[in-house]
């Protein structure tokens, strides 16, 4: 997952790649990329389910993660993206993005 002990914000970068890659930079000026799976509303906020793949050292194969940031809108008209969402609403917000996982598979002939 995304989630720190530590809060962290991030900006986007202005450019995203065609297959909804979103590339974040963190308060120090880090930049990481993720794939930007879907944008959720949840409690009237919305939030980036994002994923990145890692190769585990231990691992004959790709792991994927899945991780939410919550948006925060500023008043310069930009975003913010935190990742300190409680477990309650991380929780929540993968049921959602499992349900809309079903749907669309099943509306693709998948089932």
């Amino acid at each position: 997952m995304l989630q720190s002990d530590e809060h962290r914000e991030y900006t986007a970068d202005a450019e995203r790649g065609a297959l909804g890659e979103i590339e974040l930079i963190d308060e120090d000026g880090n930049a990481t990329k993720f794939a930007h799976l879907l944008t959720l509303n949840h409690n009237n906020e919305s939030y980036l389910a994002l994923t990145g793949i890692q190769r585990g050292e231990d691992q004959d194969h790709d792991e994927i993660t899945v991780g939410f940031l919550r948006i925060v809108p500023q008043k310069d008209g930009g975003d913010v993206y935190r990742d300190d969402i409680p477990e309650e609403i991380v929780e929540e917000l993968f049921v959602k993005l499992n349900e809309h996982m079903e749907e669309t598979f099943a509306d693709a002939g998948g089932e």
